[in-house]
């Protein structure tokens, strides 16, 4: 659910990125993509933390295996644009 929750809410950012990096050719994609994919990742699950009533017992292994998706995709992302085509 919470990843539904992250890319709803990060769709319009995400929209306009795509349209600033590949059809205007601006240079306001790769900023706007990051910085609204860190937020959903880190603004959304504090806030679920905070807000909720019940102590939950975390494990390493979700954070790690999130943070190693997060990183390849990020990297893939900036792979593919920094060829410049």
């Amino acid at each position: 659910g919470a990843t539904f929750m992250a890319a709803g809410s990060s769709a319009p950012e995400l929209v306009t990125a795509f349209l600033g990096a590949f059809v205007t050719k601006g240079d306001i994609g790769i900023s706007t993509i990051l910085g609204s994919a860190i937020y959903n990742l880190l603004g959304i699950s504090a806030a679920c933390g905070l807000f909720s009533s019940v102590v939950s017992r975390l494990s390493c292994w979700p954070l790690f295996r999130d943070c190693l998706a997060y990183t390849i995709s990020a990297a893939a992302v900036l792979a593919m644009i920094a060829d410049n085509r």
